[in-house]
């Protein structure tokens, strides 16, 4: 990171992450290969990830706005790991360069399909989102309503709610979102 800004790793070559969790503040461009080992993780955030070759075995974990945003991630994806994705909402994502042999996952929010060259997010039920969270009922209502709003600003409360349930912060998602309905 330089001056608050984060900067990309630049690669031309091969990068390897072969054991652990690697957090990135920034991407990684170039034309080279990025591999992913079994047992390991990446998290990128929402931050571009453009390579000639990206083999996962391990899992990358990335962050999507939006599907018009599109998934930041560029070269040919091979591997037989895991891509775990936060989205903020339901939709319709371009998965053309993505091996078939890859496990797609993500929040407790959306059920994820794959069909053909297309990943679908479909919003789960309230009782589903309260179970696989562990929000309340009336607070998983609210959260299913959000992922799957068309209006811009309460797409930016649903992602902002995705990255918190990302991260176990249910306390926050359950006082914020009961405001939205204060007599239940």
């Amino acid at each position: 990171v330089t001056g608050g800004t984060p900067n990309d790793i630049y690669n031309i070559g091969t990068l390897n992450i072969a054991s652990g969790t690697t957090t990135l503040d920034g991407g990684i461009t170039g034309t080279g290969e990025l591999n992913i080992q079994q047992g390991a993780v990446l998290n990128v955030g929402y931050a571009t990830v453009e390579q000639g070759l990206i083999n996962i075995d391990g899992t990358l974990n990335l962050s999507v706005k939006d599907a018009s945003s599109g998934i930041q991630l560029f070269g040919d994806v091979t591997g037989t790991g895991t891509l775990s994705m936060m989205v903020g909402i339901a939709g319709v994502y371009d998965v053309s360069n993505i091996a078939d042999t890859l496990n797609f996952v993500s929040s407790g929010v959306f059920d994820v399909t794959r069909n053909g060259d297309k990943l679908i997010f479909s919003v789960k039920s309230a009782d589903d989102v309260a179970i696989e969270t562990g929000v309340s009922k009336n607070v998983a209502g609210t959260v299913a309503k959000l992922a799957d709003a068309n209006d811009e600003n309460l797409q930016l409360i649903s992602w902002r709610v995705q990255e918190s349930l990302a991260v176990g912060d249910k306390s926050v998602v359950e006082t914020e979102l009961a405001k939205a309905n204060p007599d239940e």
